[in-house]
């Protein structure tokens, strides 16, 4: 069997193939906090998008046919779903807790780094999966917080921009 990027994700996405340092999908999902701020690579896996990564190359992108292929597919939802979940609680979104909120203003997320690009590939994944409504919710806590936080406008633009424009619209 050829292993295309159709192959990929979508096997990656189902639980059926690992990514390529041989991680699946529900083993990232149980990750700590720490492993996921540690590690700079399963969010390209667990979130895909149209366009490579300036700061990552080892992972596939989205085609229109692969695309089509997961909006067709509940399990691969449902992954995508689970994976939203995961760094919902993982930003702490939804959540009132000041303890979560102070990570917001430490070290990598107390100025535009990583994870606020991060943000903008989760929401933008979500669409592209036809999520649009957990797009619209992951948005409106990170917005949320970020509005507490003081973030900067370029960041909300880029969040706007991943909701709103056209998935197929490169945002650079």
């Amino acid at each position: 069997m050829q292993i295309t990027s159709n192959t990929l994700i979508i096997g990656f996405l189902t639980n059926s193939l690992p990514d390529y340092k041989r991680r699946w999908h529900h083993e990232i999902l149980k990750f700590t906090d720490e492993e996921l701020e540690l590690c700079h690579d399963q969010i390209q896996w667990m979130f895909p998008l149209h366009e490579e990564s300036a700061f990552a190359r080892t992972y596939p992108v989205l085609t229109p046919s692969v695309v089509e292929a997961c909006r067709k597919s509940e399990e691969v939802k449902k992954s995508m779903v689970l994976a939203a979940e995961r760094m919902s609680s993982f930003y702490g979104l939804g959540i009132d807790e000041p303890e979560i909120h102070k990570r917001w203003t430490k070290g990598s997320f107390g100025r535009p780094n990583h994870n606020l690009l991060r943000i903008t590939r989760i929401i933008r994944s979500l669409r592209f999966m036809d999520l649009e409504v957990e797009a619209k919710m992951f948005h409106m806590f990170a917005s949320k917080i970020g509005i507490q936080q003081n973030l900067n406008n370029r960041t909300f633009d880029y969040w706007d921009k991943a909701l709103n424009a056209p998935v197929w619209e490169s945002l650079r």
